[in-house]
């Protein structure tokens, strides 16, 4: 406000004040000083003309009374108190000498006790299984020729036909074995194949495509004969009959190809094996039996 009157304290109280607050601060510190060191002045206390001699040290150098007096009142700290004389004992005010520790040996490792071995088992003791006794060989049956009179006319068995000699051998060492006299024979026979052939010459194309519908729409097995022309030539077969091949034929017309059949004929070995001679009825009848009995079929007499 314009009209109103400042407040504050003067600069030259505050500066006063201040003034003041410093000098009490270091009369107090001061008082503290002198009141924690009581000897810093010791030496102003002392009585005036009372004046002490000073005695001379090592070197010439004069040391003051203060120190010598101490240095009398000490004993030398090099100088060590001997005990006297039957007195063991260290001299008062000095610490007993320490005895010297006894030298400890090395501790050896005690060796560890050997594990007991453990005792090994015995042994379990399997009985032993009884083998089991083969079962005796069934008797073989042989055929014994009796003492008969020879008839004019023979008898002969036919035990079967083989497509090969190495298994007709076979079987003719085995009759021999039961006592039989044994008989071959080697036949040459006609058979015939019977096929189906698709009517028409055909490029190689269309028979490989006919051949494959037949196989896989109607399930008939067919193959591609290449002929000399160049064109192709399907056929299925062999049948081994003409009846067998008749079947097939309907499924193929059936499919809508025209087919018709071709037989071709083939020669081929057979060999007979057969015992004998017989020359009664009984002594043939008794030969078939042994024959049954050993697994062969004999055919009848011949």
């Amino acid at each position: 406000m314009a009209g109103g009157k400042k407040s504050g304290i003067p600069l030259k109280v505050f500066l006063s004040v201040c003034l003041v607050v410093f000098l009490a601060s270091t009369g107090i510190s001061y008082s503290l000083f002198n009141r924690e060191n009581p000897l810093k002045n010791a030496h102003l206390s002392e009585v005036p003309g009372e004046e002490e001699e000073a005695v001379p040290v090592e070197g010439g150098a004069f040391a003051p009374p203060e120190l010598q007096s101490a240095e009398q009142e000490e004993p030398a700290a090099s100088e060590e108190a001997q005990p006297a004389d039957g007195e063991s004992g260290p001299a008062p005010g000095e610490k007993p000498p320490e005895e010297p520790a006894a030298e400890q040996e090395p501790k050896v490792a005690e060796p560890e006790p050997e594990p007991t071995p453990k005792p090994k088992p015995e042994p379990r003791k399997v009985a032993a299984k009884p083998k089991p006794k083969p079962k005796p060989k069934p008797e073989t049956s042989k055929f014994v020729r009796g003492e008969i009179d020879k008839i004019e006319f023979t008898l002969k068995v036919q035990i079967g036909t083989y497509q090969s000699q190495a298994k007709m051998k076979r079987d003719q060492e085995r009759v021999q074995k039961l006592g039989f006299e044994t008989f071959t024979r080697e036949d040459v026979i006609e058979d015939n194949d019977y096929f189906l052939v698709l009517e028409g010459k055909m490029p190689g194309g269309v028979a490989r495509a006919n051949s494959l519908k037949l196989r896989v729409m109607h399930k008939i097995d067919s193959e591609v004969v290449p002929q000399p022309d160049g064109t192709g030539q399907v056929r299925m077969g062999p049948f081994p009959s003409e009846k067998v091949s008749a079947g097939t034929k309907k499924k193929v017309e059936e499919a809508g190809f025209p087919v018709r059949t071709d037989v071709k004929k083939k020669y081929r070995k057979q060999y007979v094996l057969g015992v004998g001679p017989f020359y009664t009825s009984r002594e043939l009848a008794e030969a078939e039996a042994v024959l049954k009995e050993n697994g062969f079929r004999p055919q009848g007499g011949t």
